[in-house]
């Protein structure tokens, strides 16, 4: 009898062995499916029909399967989330990042044994998980009943705000950064942020409306002490150009320089000015270290495009206005070199830049750790004591078109 038991208890758990992968794989579709008409995640017929006949049974494992692939991708997608606008212009965080979150992946879903497990884990991942975007998850419910209840342009329009700021914090929990910048655009406010703690939050100046400062998702590697101001050319020919033709010495008391292609510094008196336009003008404007450069004594290098940057300022006067969209795109900080000390191995030498030294070279300083710099453009703020804070359109992105 006790032989009889010890047999089909046998069979019974060979028998669950070889239905596993089945029911795992029956798990995925069913999952994939839900999502996809939620519109959660996107996959395309063929990658379903090619998940549908893909083997299941005795011919193949769980972890060396075609479907516990598609079961990662599903994860992914369900992690970093369907915002409702791009988050960013400009986002170089994923190409770097990928490897280590995919290798998360396959550890966790690796452990799943169980339909009902996989099941909950693809779940956990489309819930919130932080503080904010439990937050925003709860102010975007209530909002939609008070809309069932009473519908209005403004509560459609505060839904839509609050979603695109979930989008971008669903985002952000999908990367599990220890440490990382946070550039509130709208809130013209800079944050310095471990885990889920703002370590400390100071004014910044920001773009203005008519040169906005850009969305981004980038790496920062270097601080720069007493750095050139390289002029952007679109500053240089449309404000600069205009002065110089008409008072050459202008450059002078600006602590300008003209560079040409080599790198060298070309006398301006030189040149013929009137022959320059915005069609023609190959030469550098570059602004002189110092304290009355234009980026200060301290640069945060950002990898981007747009030639943006967090840095140090010459009017310091600006951080006590309440509307700070002043710059041409770069973000100004109001305490660079308390952030500086934060991203450094050592302490910087506040008498060494409080000198304001002429002509100084510039100094370039690795941070101990890249660091992540998110420049993020959103109108609901979640509060990290709760609730949810609005700030204006100024930059007219969330305008019905």
């Amino acid at each position: 009898m006790r032989t009889r038991f010890i047999i089909s208890s046998l069979l019974l758990h060979i028998h669950l062995l070889n239905a596993q992968p089945t029911l795992l794989k029956e798990q995925v579709i069913k999952s994939a499916q839900f999502y996809q008409q939620k519109g959660l995640v996107k996959f395309s017929s063929a990658q379903f029909t090619s998940l549908k006949e893909s083997p299941s049974r005795y011919d193949t494992s769980w972890k060396s399967s075609d479907y516990f692939q598609f079961a990662i991708r599903l994860a992914y997608s369900l992690s970093i989330g369907t915002p409702v606008k791009p988050l960013f212009a400009y986002e170089s965080i994923a190409a770097e990042q990928i490897n280590v979150v995919y290798q998360r992946l396959i550890v966790a879903l690796g452990q799943v044994k169980t339909a009902d497990e996989l099941r909950g884990y693809f779940e956990s991942y489309r819930l919130p998980r932080s503080t904010k975007t439990k937050t925003l998850s709860s102010s975007i419910l209530s909002k939609e009943r008070e809309y069932a209840k009473r519908p209005s342009r403004l509560l459609a329009d505060t839904i839509r705000w609050l979603k695109h700021a979930y989008g971008f914090y669903h985002w952000l929990d999908h990367w599990g950064f220890s440490r990382f910048i946070l550039v509130d655009i709208a809130a013209a406010e800079v944050q310095l942020v471990e885990g889920e703690r703002v370590l400390f939050s100071m004014r910044a100046v920001v773009g203005k409306s008519s040169t906005p400062t850009p969305s981004f998702a980038a790496w920062a590697e270097r601080i720069v002490l007493y750095p050139y101001w390289f002029v952007p050319s679109s500053i240089a020919i449309g404000e600069f150009l205009p002065k110089i033709k008409s008072d050459p010495t202008w450059l002078d008391r600006q602590n300008m320089q003209v560079i040409d292609g080599r790198g060298n510094i070309v006398d301006p008196k030189d040149l013929n000015w009137h022959e320059f336009n915005a069609a023609y003008f190959p030469y550098t404007i570059r602004q002189s270290t110092g304290c009355d450069n234009a980026l200060g004594i301290l640069k945060i290098d950002v990898k981007t495009p747009f030639g943006v940057y967090l840095h140090d300022t010459n009017n310091k006067s600006s951080f006590l206005l309440s509307k700070r969209f002043l710059s041409h795109g770069c973000v100004r900080l109001e305490e660079p070199l308390l952030l500086g000390n934060q991203l450094l191995d050592k302490p910087l030498d506040t008498l060494y830049l409080q000198a304001c030294l002429k002509e100084q070279q510039p100094v370039y300083l690795p941070l101990k750790v890249p660091i992540p710099i998110l420049a993020f453009y959103t109108l609901a703020h979640p509060q990290q004591e709760g609730g949810v804070r609005y700030f204006r359109d100024t930059y007219q992105q969330f305008q019905k078109k």
